[in-house]
C-alpha cells in the first residue's frame, strides 16, 4: 500500500496507531496517555506548518 507520506508522517502514523491500541485496549485511560496523545498532535501541527 502506498500512502504518499513522507518518512516523518509515516512514523507519526505508526506511533498514533500503536498509541491508540495501547490506550483503548485497557479499561481506563490515564492522564499520561492523554498527554501523549496531545503531544503527538502538537508534533503533527509543528510538522504541518514547518517549511
Amino acid at each position: 500500500m502506498i500512502l504518499g507520506l513522507s518518512a516523518a508522517n509515516m512514523i507519526l502514523l505508526s506511533m498514533t496507531l500503536v498509541l491508540n491500541i495501547l490506550t483503548f485496549s485497557g479499561t481506563r485511560t490515564t492522564m499520561l496517555e492523554g498527554a501523549v496523545h496531545l503531544s503527538l498532535f502538537f508534533v503533527f501541527l509543528v510538522l504541518v506548518f514547518s517549511p
